[in-house]
Formats: C-alpha cells, structure tokens, sequence
C-alpha cells in the first residue's frame, strides 16, 4: 500500500506547483522580447557565401562553398568598406579575422570581400549594421517558488508518509 500511495503523493506535491493565472489578454501584449546578438554581415555568390561577425575590434569571417556549405581552402579575403582597406588573418579552415577599425563605430556600413582562391576570384558584397551602444541589461533570473513549493510540498508528503508507517507499524505490534 505505502509503494502506491508515495507516487500518488509525489505527484499531487508537484502539481501544486503547476500554477494557473488569468485576467490577462495575451494579444495586446507586444512584441515578445528579444535576444541581443552581435553585428554581422552576409554575403554570397553562386559559388559562395560570408558570414561576417563584430566582436570588439574584430571582425570575423566565415566562408563556405554556396552549394555545399564546406570551408573554402587556401582563400585570400580582403575587406573594403569606402577608404577603409585590411586583408584577413586565416585563423581555421574558411575562417578569417580582420581588424575591424572604423567598422566597429555604429552606423550602417557596405563591405566588399575580395575572394582569391587557387582558381577562381569572386567579389562578395553585404552590410553591417550597428546600432547605438546600449547599457548591459542583467538578465532576470527565474523566480525560485515554484521549485521551492515543491520541495516542501515533497518534504512534508514524505514526514506524513514517515509518521503513518511509524504509527501503523507501532500499533499492529500491540494487537
């Protein structure tokens, strides 16, 4: 009997943490909120494709083969952005640094990647927007009560279940 009624108390001790709400109206509620991301930029051809990402003072490259998405080999990438002009730092297979200079400023700006690979050249052309610099938000942190309410609904469950077997056992020795 105790081995069937400790699951039937577990799960009314955690179903007390399931909580309903209401006298909301969801529809009216705006726009869901959004994950920051860092800046980037894409670009493809019909042979490939970039992937450029902000971090700090560096932007970083990705390039593939359009068709198949492998890391493009033995490529030398250059980046132009009006007067500004780097080439690119292989770091990994199809994966590119540049110093980022005046592209880490906010504001929307065009980039030219000159590819140069063993037999083909190829230009790729993208935009990296970034906006105004924002303070960092400290993300929320779940509240706890649920778990908490759990826990303590387990915890007495289980002293209840303790006292019931301490007792029945005690008085069946007497009879």
């Amino acid at each position: 009997m105790i081995r069937t009624l400790i699951p039937l108390i577990l799960a009314l001790a955690l179903a007390g943490t399931a909580r309903a709400h209401g006298g909301e109206d969801h529809g009216d509620a705006g726009p869901a909120p959004t994950v920051a991301v860092a800046p980037r930029a894409e670009a493809h051809s019909e042979a490939l494709e970039l992937v450029a990402v902000l971090g700090g003072a560096q932007l970083t490259a990705w390039l593939d083969h359009y068709a198949t998405n492998d890391p493009v080999q033995g490529a030398e990438v250059e980046l132009e952005s009006g007067n500004y002009k780097t080439a690119g730092k292989p770091v990994g297979e199809g994966v590119f640094t540049f110093d980022a200079g005046p592209l880490a400023q906010p504001g929307e700006h065009a980039l030219v990647f000159t590819v140069q690979t063993a037999d083909s050249a190829d230009l790729l052309q993208g935009v990296l927007r970034i906006g105004p610099a924002q303070a960092a938000q400290e993300t929320p942190r779940p509240a706890m009560t649920p778990w908490l309410g759990g826990a303590a609904g387990v915890l007495v469950a289980g002293a209840g279940l303790w006292w019931w077997h301490r007792r029945r056992h005690g008085q069946g020795a007497r009879a």
